[in-house]
């Protein structure tokens, strides 16, 4: 499925780029200086490029079993089924060791004390959705000690 989305992507990008790239510009756009016709092309081209990255991201978040966090919510695979959790009860993420072909995963420790796999260390999105974790739990920890103050 992810290489069916990486070459379904990457065609619809070429698809987007061809018009951009040969596309007639306007008289104005022409007249004015050759440099603008160019610079014209290289904002379109990165516009396009940009909405492929958001496309692509999008339609990575909705295979079944990966995880994916947006507007403060982490949706987790739980049994088959899609489950969505607040980030304000992770209270930590780790690493923990698995058999192979695993080897290291990530897990979360809710704030009622159990803990949960999250995701393995060498997906490919792991990085990016520990940031957000971390962020967040950061982000929590000084709204507390500010509580407390």
């Amino acid at each position: 499925m992810s290489a069916a989305i990486r070459w379904g992507t990457g065609t619809l990008a070429v698809l987007l780029l061809i018009p951009v790239v040969l596309a007639r510009l306007p008289e104005s756009f022409r007249v004015a200086d050759h440099r603008l016709g160019i610079l014209i092309r290289v904002l379109a081209t990165v516009v396009v490029l940009w909405g492929i990255a958001w496309l692509r991201a999008l339609l990575y978040c909705r295979l079944r079993a990966a995880p994916f966090l947006f507007a403060g919510r982490l949706a987790l695979l739980d049994h088959g089924r899609r489950q969505y959790l607040d980030v304000d009860r992770v209270a930590d993420v780790f690493v923990e060791l698995a058999p192979p072909p695993l080897e290291e995963i990530f897990m979360l420790e809710l704030d009622d004390g159990t803990s949960r796999p999250l995701c393995p260390v060498g997906w490919k999105g792991a990085g990016r959705l520990y940031q957000g974790l971390r962020k967040a739990i950061d982000r929590r920890a000084r709204l507390d000690a500010a509580a407390e103050r």
